[in-house]
């Protein structure tokens, strides 16, 4: 029995091939055909003996490996940054959205590496502070942690141009932090774990 298909490819790579098939996309009968015109092909074949051949890690270019372990593993790296952004310019980025796990990832010196960044959206990820985010963003005027397990907003201060704030689906209870904040021109609170009235009464003090 031989049949053909496909599954989607987006770069053509064996190091795509091989993700996708330690993801579990291929059927378990499957075996690696190459990767042509933006497509895996792959054949099925009966029998008990057939296996998943994978590429070995040998013919994997070691520089996409390297930067999915960072991104996966490690931490922002400038490296990761140049290949995730398409730039060799990383003052040139103005604009990030990318979903981030700080349990797992150290995210401090992407101000560092992004140091003109204006907008950076991060929902979805795992920020539970914006400490998390370090010192280094200091031109930032958009920031987006919606649905990230957000609880603490101290360490806004480290942003002085921030102008917009969206965390919604959170648990943040304590809105003191930004009462300091004066250039804060719109903030988004939907769905967190404000009870007290008092702490949105304290927004007043911000001159915008």
């Amino acid at each position: 029995r031989l049949l053909w298909g496909t599954i989607p490819c987006t770069c053509g790579t064996r190091l795509c091939s091989l993700l996708q098939l330690l993801a579990g996309m291929s059927p378990p009968e499957s075996v690696f055909n190459g990767c042509r015109h933006g497509e895996n092909r792959f054949e099925e074949r009966s029998g008990p003996s057939m296996r998943p051949v994978v590429p070995p890690l040998a013919e994997v270019p070691h520089k996409d490996m390297e930067l999915q372990i960072h991104r996966m593993q490690e931490s922002l790296s400038e490296e990761f940054l140049t290949h995730f952004c398409g730039t060799n310019d990383l003052r040139s980025v103005e604009h990030l959205e990318i979903k981030v796990d700080i349990t797992a990832q150290s995210v401090e010196d992407m101000g560092r590496a992004l140091p003109n960044l204006l907008q950076l959206k991060l929902t979805g990820s795992t920020v539970h502070s914006v400490r998390n985010l370090g010192t280094g963003l200091e031109r930032l005027q958009v920031l987006w942690l919606g649905q990230c397990g957000l609880q603490d907003v101290g360490g806004v201060s480290s942003m002085p141009n921030l102008r917009e704030f969206y965390l919604p689906f959170n648990n943040v209870f304590d809105l003191s932090p930004l009462t300091a904040h004066e250039g804060l021109e719109v903030l988004d609170v939907e769905g967190n774990a404000i009870e007290d009235v008092d702490e949105v009464e304290c927004l007043w003090m911000c001159s915008n």
